[in-house]
């Protein structure tokens, strides 16, 4: 308990001394000690931008077909209920797309492979691929009616005007045409 009064202690003493040499200091300490106020105030601002726009985000894009919110997947503003597990491969491949292009896009095999080197699925890192076997490992785990995200997740792979939400390009990459039409 002394430990943490002194501590205090000791902090207080630096605040009067830092507010002492703004006040009565040198020019030079006046306008460090002004420029390191402001630099605080500055990241407080971001800080209080970024909560506000966390706080505001409650419910799902409507400009997106699929979104995420709080780590849930959400397709037409229903969460993917389905999706239980993410720590599987579908999951931390789809979440992988999208979290490099959440309003769609284009990415090819490559950006998309190097972006899972270090992430982890079923408790183990994921191996590095190239070529056509990360293509495969791509392909398989968005798109396979046996094994991809899309099966797993309960939902079609259609944007609804005729366009497959995960496009794959063979020997490209993906194309996720996620904005609504």
């Amino acid at each position: 308990m002394e430990n943490e009064d002194e501590g205090k202690l000791k902090r207080r003493d630096k605040r009067r001394g830092l507010l002492h040499g703004l006040l009565y200091g040198t020019p030079q300490s006046k306008a460090l000690y002004s420029a390191l106020i402001e630099s605080q105030l500055e990241m407080i601002d971001l800080h209080t931008e970024q909560i506000r726009e966390l706080q505001s985000r409650v419910e799902p894009n409507a400009t997106r077909i699929i979104d995420k919110l709080d780590g849930v997947f959400y397709y037409d503003g229903e969460p993917l209920k389905k999706l239980k597990n993410k720590d599987t491969l579908y999951w931390v491949i789809f979440d992988t797309v999208f979290g490099l292009m959440s309003n769609g896009g284009f990415k090819t095999y490559s950006e998309i492979e190097k972006e899972l080197k270090g992430k982890r699925a079923n408790g183990r890192k994921l191996p590095h691929f190239t070529g056509a076997k990360s293509q495969k490992r791509i392909r398989q785990n968005l798109t396979s009616e046996k094994n991809g995200f899309f099966r797993y997740a309960g939902i079609g792979n259609s944007t609804g005007d005729g366009r497959a939400i995960i496009e794959t390009q063979k020997g490209k990459g993906i194309t996720f045409n996620n904005a609504r039409a």
